[in-house]
């Protein structure tokens, strides 16, 4: 039992505040490729992500609720879309999303790379993976909006993406003109309970249930991201790797079996937790600029 309360204690400090340590953790990222044998790719991506933040941008800040969140507005002043990039968790949109980003702009588009709440330079307390997430992904749209941007695409990873497809479901104001959803979770239940379970602690969900609840103000059983799938209007393009351990591919073969709009789904073999445009650059890009030609 003291083992299975430490463990709480930790998993809880893990996934829901802020990184104490956020150059650890992409360090960490980094050495998990190389770990299985992916030290090329690992290298790459680093080299791309160091290119990205030497890039000029803007800087962005939005408030809702009373917290303060930031953003980075990169590309040409005269484009023709601009992609909203949502990071995954413990992460930024820099890392998770580096090597698109350096594509959106090199294709003369425009991408705002944002910092979740309780990531980067924005406030807030707790992450709530897509319960107050998606309000501030649509809170940047209408930001977009109001500079006088008329195609806004959401791009998201990990957590990002379900905290897309979240606002993208929320949307009532055509904010959003589609998405981008790259291996997102179809029940946050689910996700947590499989982790718990891999390390031998799958009966106590319901203990982290509980303290989520009172700690955080929100119920990860009720975060069933498949739900809001289906009250998506606008395109959703899915995309996952086949060999994705962390996330498996059957969260997002959920996730879009019960989206009803325009949908498309990219499988990348080989490919695992958010590395599928490494794997497949070439096949993500021609999906994606396909996709943004309608």
């Amino acid at each position: 039992m003291k083992n299975g309360l430490e463990f709480l204690r930790r998993f809880f400090r893990t996934f829901f505040v802020r990184d104490p340590d956020p150059a650890g953790s992409d360090a960490e990222w980094y050495k998990r490729l190389e770990e299985h044998g992916q030290s090329e790719l690992s290298e790459r991506w680093r080299g791309c992500c160091e290119r990205v933040r030497s890039l000029d941008f803007e800087e962005l800040r939005l408030k809702r609720k009373g917290v303060e969140l930031y953003g980075r507005l990169y590309g040409p002043k005269d484009h023709e879309l601009v992609f909203v990039l949502v990071h995954g968790f413990h992460s930024s949109s820099e890392r998770d999303l580096g090597p698109m980003l350096e594509w959106i702009v090199r294709n003369g588009w425009a991408a705002l790379a944002i910092d979740q709440r309780c990531h980067g330079k924005s406030g807030g307390r707790y992450i709530t993976y897509g319960i107050e997430e998606r309000y501030d992904v649509l809170g940047w749209c209408r930001l977009l909006k109001q500079r006088g941007e008329k195609n806004v695409y959401l791009w998201g990873v990990s957590m990002g993406c379900a905290s897309s497809l979240m606002a993208a479901a929320a949307d009532e104001e055509g904010l959003v003109r589609g998405t981008v959803a790259d291996c997102g979770y179809s029940s946050m239940k689910t996700a947590f309970y499989e982790s718990m379970k891999r390390h031998g602690y799958g009966e106590l969900y319901p203990m982290m249930r509980l303290a989520c609840r009172l700690k955080c103000r929100f119920d990860p059983s009720r975060l069933d991201v498949k739900e809001h799938a289906e009250r998506i209007s606008s395109p959703v393009l899915f995309v996952h790797g086949d060999c994705d351990r962390l996330v498996s591919k059957e969260h997002t073969l959920r996730n879009h079996a019960a989206c009803p709009a325009k949908k498309e789904l990219l499988i990348v073999k080989g490919a695992g937790h958010g590395t599928s445009f490494a794997f497949d650059p070439e096949g993500y890009k021609a999906a994606v600029a396909a996709f943004v030609r309608g």
